[in-house]
């Protein structure tokens, strides 16, 4: 490349010696002459590189496009179906996977709606059902209690009319004479406590049951308890131990319904115990609760038979246990009466032997407990 001239012109030269006549031949021509053509292809190409770069972005936000737009209506697809819609288009596309991940959302859209519909069946037949129960429960109860109003005013009439004829208003009775009126007094008093108990869980299960919360001292009560349940465990020739009872426990409470708990526990210990035989009561306290148990000396409770012990009419199927008597409503009253003193009731059994006890909450501060002048009659309401 030379550099020559006014002004001053590169030029690209080529030199070749002439043989013979020491001569030279020069050949010259302006650079930008010369590299005209090169110039151009540069330029051509750069054109060409920028066309291809233009046309993959159309191509590639085409491909994109595609993409995504049955990627997003999938993707709406499914936040519609979380939020309860079920009716939301699918795409539509020749991409396989798409195509695939598409149709298998829209299975199992179709299976859980399909599931969600039976169940939606399924619990308006089971809310048809437990008010058909309800509304026969319901039913059932108000006809015992009204069953049962109607049957305690006779029935007293006739218990009073009974001590009457056994006392000789009418004249002297024989000894077959009492022997029968003894027999249709037990029955007619065992016919009371049957209907007090069916109006004791009707007052439970309607809400109607009355509470009148005092201080009481828990171990006074149960020494009254026990008293008035002797003659009923004399009939079946067991007695009553008071082997611990710590002094000053109270608890807040209504005296005569827990003298219901009581009645019921001790004279069940009394009358599945055998002849002969002691029912242990004591009264500790728990750290923040007081504890009566009742230990019985009987055959224990079947396995069977425990799952079911609290509920009502629950009575275990035996042969012992018929003889013996009851309702079967007095635990599940018992439960209900020591649950709304905020307590626990329970039981455990080993070795033959079944002791039935309950918790309630210690009453600390201090405040005088009240007179326990319960209204106990004889064998006191026993609710088996």
């Amino acid at each position: 490349m030379l550099r020559y001239g006014t002004p001053a012109t590169e030029v690209l030269a080529a030199y070749a010696p002439v043989q013979g006549f020491g001569w030279g031949v020069i050949i010259e021509r302006p650079v930008r002459d010369a590299l005209l053509g090169v110039r151009s292809v540069r330029e051509q190409a750069f054109g060409l590189l920028l066309l291809l770069i233009v046309l993959c972005s159309f191509f590639g936000a085409w491909i994109s496009q595609r993409l995504a737009a049955p990627l997003n209506m999938l993707t709406h697809a499914v936040a519609d179906f979380a939020t309860g819609m079920g009716t939301t288009p699918l795409p539509h596309t020749t991409l396989s996977e798409v195509a695939h991940l598409a149709s298998g959302f829209g299975v199992m859209r179709q299976q859980i709606l399909a599931r969600t519909r039976e169940r939606e069946q399924v619990e308006v037949e089971l809310r048809a059902a437990k008010d058909v129960a309800e509304t026969a429960n319901r039913a059932k109860s108000e006809f015992l209690a009204t069953v049962s109003h109607e049957l305690r005013t006779p029935l007293t009439s006739i218990r009073g009319s009974l001590g009457l004829v056994t006392g000789g208003v009418t004249g002297l009775v024989t000894p077959q004479t009492k022997a029968l009126l003894d027999i249709a007094d037990k029955n007619s008093e065992r016919l009371v406590r049957l209907i007090n108990d069916i109006l004791d869980i009707e007052k439970i299960e309607s809400g109607k049951m009355t509470f009148d919360a005092k201080v009481l001292e828990l171990t006074s009560l149960v020494e009254q308890a026990i008293e008035a349940n002797r003659g009923y465990a004399d009939q079946f020739g067991v007695s009553y131990a008071l082997t611990h009872a710590e002094p000053h426990l109270q608890v807040n409470g209504d005296a005569d319904h827990l003298m219901q708990v009581l009645n019921n526990v001790l004279a069940n210990g009394a009358k599945f115990s055998p002849a002969n035989g002691t029912v242990e009561v004591s009264v500790v306290c728990q750290g923040d609760t007081v504890r009566v148990a009742v230990m019985d000396q009987g055959t224990g409770v079947p396995d069977e038979f425990r799952s079911r012990i609290f509920q009502k009419f629950a009575q275990a199927d035996s042969s012992d246990t018929r003889q013996k008597g009851g309702t079967g409503l007095g635990l599940s009253i018992a439960r209900a009466i020591v649950e709304e003193h905020g307590g626990h009731i329970d039981f455990t059994t080993a070795g033959g032997a079944t002791t039935f006890f309950f918790d309630l909450p210690i009453w600390r501060e201090a405040v005088a407990p009240v007179s326990l002048d319960v209204n106990v009659p004889r064998y006191s309401h026993v609710l088996s």
